[in-house]
């Protein structure tokens, strides 16, 4: 899957994206994770991006390592090698607590499917840019943040690359379309709980694709679909292609 397909098909089926690699039935943001999602039959898998104390960018979606490992550091107070000794807690018990990884090692682990990557941490566009472009990978990444400034310097660093503008439900809907079409941006990356038809007409109208996450209910999935969205995300990815696909 190219770049060029983060645009619903013809026949108005959106791209559907594994949420946090399968955060729904996975540990988050691991590489059992997305074995888990290649195999489920979605076109990508998502990913969160900090960077170590020695810049190294790691899938990581929180700035404390807390939540995920139990280790009450920062992401960027530890190195690589400290956090090579960590693990990431399982939730749900079913594969035992597994490595942090790299993004170069999610780069090598996605090199069949597409990869969403959200950038979490100001300041580590150059670092994201530059495994990328040592992956070969620049042709089956997009890339979304919260921050319009990460959105614009990633942009930059990596032209060709989609770039959407990520927005929470806090935030009004036209001013978040208006935002990422003055920064040039390919679309935005909105909470489904923002997202009409209206809404969609309105982006497409603009040149901007809409992403939608995380679509984890079957109504809402139904829902986005109908409404026309160009992405899904979600938690489980191969409901995604149940109710989207009839697989």
């Amino acid at each position: 899957m190219t770049a060029e397909r983060l645009t619903a098909s013809r026949d108005g089926s959106p791209v559907l994206i594994a949420h946090r690699t399968t955060m729904g039935m996975r540990p988050e943001n691991t590489i059992v994770g997305i074995e888990a999602a290649v195999a489920s039959g979605v076109d990508g898998v998502e990913i969160d991006l900090h960077a170590t104390r020695d810049g190294v960018p790691v899938l990581m979606h929180d700035d404390s390592l807390a939540r995920t490992t139990g280790d009450e550091r920062g992401v960027e107070a530890v190195t690589l090698d400290e956090l090579r000794a960590l693990r990431v807690i399982d939730p749900h018990g079913t594969v035992g607590p597994q490595p942090v990884p790299t993004f170069a090692e999610a780069l090598a682990a996605t090199a069949a499917t597409h990869l969403v990557i959200e950038v979490k941490q100001a300041g580590i566009e150059d670092l994201v840019a530059r495994a990328v472009r040592e992956a070969d990978a620049l042709a089956r990444c997009s890339l979304c943040a919260f921050d319009a400034g990460v959105c614009a310097a990633s942009a930059a660093a990596m032209p060709g690359m989609p770039v959407s503008l990520l927005a929470a439900p806090n935030r009004e809907t036209a001013e978040v379309l208006a935002q990422a079409a003055d920064l040039g941006l390919a679309g935005v990356s909105l909470h489904h709980s923002m997202v009409d038809a209206q809404l969609v007409r309105d982006a497409h109208d603009a040149g901007l694709t809409v992403a939608t996450w995380t679509v984890n209910d079957d109504a809402d999935v139904r829902r986005m679909h109908a409404a026309g969205v160009d992405l899904i995300c979600g938690d489980y990815p191969a409901r995604l292609v149940e109710v989207v696909r009839g697989a």
